[in-house]
């Protein structure tokens, strides 16, 4: 992620708390003119740890989501690795034929699984989901008409679900408590995305 890209961000991030940026230095206690450059993707502001850190606590981010915070805001992506002149030459990847591999082997599998991209979209599921979740046809069928029609959170959380009758009443706040928490972590770095406020 590059400084722009962070910048949009942090902006985002912001926006999802509803705050102006004069609010955001004030929950922080970072200086409004370094928020304004942090957002704008300006370089002469210097993205120093304690204020990462101090832009973190202001958003109130778990642990796991300042590991994400952190790790956007150093400017190294996913694809950037150490390189290793011995390591033999990358076939090329075949997105297709990893999404039909990968759902033949979860077919497989005896208990709910997800394959998810950085949306928390499904991109595949095997068929205990279908049944532990209760997932009516409609909105299989429909998902791919909406935004964030196959999101995650629609099919754990849709009207029908099995979902409270399985784990109970008295454990459901905990467990939506823990599937925003997850959600919010993941797709943290793709929360500036033109997508995302639709999810």
């Amino acid at each position: 992620m590059n400084r722009f890209e962070f910048g949009r961000l942090v902006a985002s991030l912001r926006e999802d708390m509803r705050w102006t940026q004069f609010e955001l230095a004030e929950k922080s206690g970072v200086d409004i003119s370094a928020v304004s450059n942090i957002e704008r993707g300006e370089r002469r502001t210097l993205l120093k740890d304690n204020m990462l850190v101090k832009l973190a606590d202001g958003f109130h981010l778990t642990s796991m989501e300042r590991m994400e915070f952190l790790f956007a805001a150093s400017g190294v992506t996913e694809t950037e690795k150490v390189r290793n002149e011995d390591a033999p030459a990358k076939k090329r990847f075949n997105a297709k034929a990893f999404i039909e591999e990968t759902g033949r082997r979860i077919a497989r599998i005896a208990m709910p699984v997800f394959v998810t991209d950085a949306f928390c979209d499904i991109l595949a599921v095997n068929h205990c989901v279908i049944e532990f979740y209760n997932v009516p046809k409609e909105l299989m069928q429909t998902g791919n008409s909406v935004i964030g029609g196959y999101n995650e959170m629609s099919y754990v959380f849709q009207a029908n679900s099995n979902f409270p009758d399985i784990i109970g009443n008295d454990s459901l706040e905990r467990l939506a408590l823990i599937n925003v928490r997850y959600f919010r972590r993941r797709t943290l770095r793709v929360r500036c995305k033109p997508y995302f406020p639709y999810c």
